[in-house]
């Protein structure tokens, strides 16, 4: 995390009163090149831990709407007694074997409300995706202006 320094509030206004980091012109100087403040923030949206970690959950709950709307999977039972004596005993005799198949069906809007609620659920991880990004780019300008602010104070020394 960036920590502020100095007047974060006089370095918040200069961000919104002035075009110069947000239009892409000098932010950073590193010797004699200087880096736009958009490719700073392009970089850190693409490999901030934060946002990276958010994109993943939002992928994997995109990946549970079809899985909730589905129906669970279906259970095969197979039952064998090799000795007659212990066979079971039915009205039509001795079953030697035994082969069932179990499905639970639930109510019919249920697989629905549950594919509903997914939804639900991807659309804030979305937004929680677009929170995050904001606030990554918010950090890397603030600390453009600030390296702007202290080279510009450097200079008037």
């Amino acid at each position: 995390m960036i920590a502020a320094s100095g007047s974060t509030s006089d370095a918040q206004a200069l961000w919104r009163n002035s075009g110069e980091v947000e239009q892409g012109q000098t932010a950073f100087r590193d010797g004699a090149t200087a880096l736009p403040a958009e490719a700073l923030v392009a970089e850190a949206l693409a490999t901030h831990p934060k946002i990276r970690a958010a994109r993943q959950k939002l992928a994997a709950k995109s990946h549970r709407i079809v899985q909730a709307g589905s129906l669970s999977d279906p259970m095969l039972t197979e039952s064998f007694w090799p000795f007659d004596g212990n066979a079971l005993q039915t009205a039509g005799g001795r079953a030697a074997n035994q082969l069932g198949i179990m499905q639970s069906v639930p109510w019919p809007e249920k697989l629905d409300v549950k594919q509903a609620i997914a939804r639900r659920e991807v659309e804030m991880a979305r937004a929680e995706v677009e929170a995050v990004e904001r606030e990554v780019e918010e950090l890397v300008r603030l600390a453009c202006i600030e390296v702007a602010m202290a080279d510009e104070a450097i200079g008037i020394c």
